[in-house]
């Protein structure tokens, strides 16, 4: 599992990219406050909860990611939650050893609030469970973005 200081420095490089990479006259990202506060949150929360990962029950993982879950289901910072039908925030086990992230939903997704359901999410289904040995539910797969960018 990470760590939270190495979980605190993946969520900066998130903020760096975000900011560099907003193109708010083109309408594709903008980073409000609101969001960038939401980061930082997350930030100071996940050295917590990466200080205490040894003690934390899955109840208490659990806990916290679904309350994270409602407050980015609540969040309207950016233009994005304009178009959105369902906030796609993530799945499988909140104590995976394995992560994988995408950049941001796409139309299936957008539809199902689920990350890669599409075809991109019946290949990483293979992957997993063909070529790695796994099930699906064992690794926990999510977005960068938790909202479908305009035209993808």
């Amino acid at each position: 599992m990470i760590d939270g200081d190495a979980f605190q420095d993946v969520l900066e490089d998130v903020r760096i990219l975000v900011e560099r990479e907003a193109h708010p006259a083109r309408g594709t990202l903008r980073l409000s406050g609101e969001v960038a506060a939401l980061i930082e949150g997350v930030g100071g929360a996940a050295e917590d909860v990466g200080a205490a990962a040894g003690d934390a029950t899955a109840e208490d993982v659990e806990a916290g990611l679904a309350a994270l879950e409602e407050a980015v289901g609540r969040c309207a910072g950016c233009g994005l939650a304009e178009g959105r039908t369902h906030v796609v925030f993530g799945e499988g086990s909140p104590r995976a050893d394995l992560v994988f992230v995408g950049e941001a939903p796409g139309f299936n997704e957008d539809k199902a609030g689920k990350p890669f359901v599409g075809a991109a999410g019946r290949l990483l289904t293979d992957i997993i469970v063909k070529g790695m040995k796994l099930r699906r539910r064992d690794v926990y797969i999510c977005n960068v973005l938790k909202c479908r960018p305009p035209n993808n």
